[in-house]
């Protein structure tokens, strides 16, 4: 996470009131993301040790919101300025199949109980 929110120059982004403001509200949203994939692994954890009953899907789900949110909102504020294109549909998509991955069939499989 911290290798893709540094990967390029951002002091050029904030150009205006408008965009400092947007900018500022906006990382709430990232540092509130980043912060929420622990502990959405945390709930994986305790799946997976049947120390909560969620479906596969609603567990993988804890930390895969945090994380496809983290990468959009990074998208959103920093890298679609700097990208032009079809390539700029790269991080929503990943950030999509992020939170689709929740549902795969390997996503989150709990141990045979003991």
């Amino acid at each position: 996470m911290w290798w893709i929110y540094f990967a390029g120059p951002q002091h050029h982004l904030i150009t205006n009131l408008r965009t400092g403001i947007l900018w500022g509200y906006g990382h709430f949203l990232i540092f509130l993301a980043a912060a929420s994939v622990a502990p959405g692994f945390e709930v994986a954890l305790q799946f997976s040790t049947h120390e909560v009953s969620l479906e596969a899907a609603m567990a993988a789900l804890t930390y895969a919101v945090p994380a496809a949110l983290y990468v959009f909102m990074v998208w959103l504020l920093i890298v679609r300025h700097q990208l032009s294109g079809r390539i700029n549909v790269v991080m929503p998509l990943i950030a999509t199949l992020i939170v689709a991955s929740a549902f795969g069939p390997y996503s989150m499989q709990s141990p045979p109980a003991s």
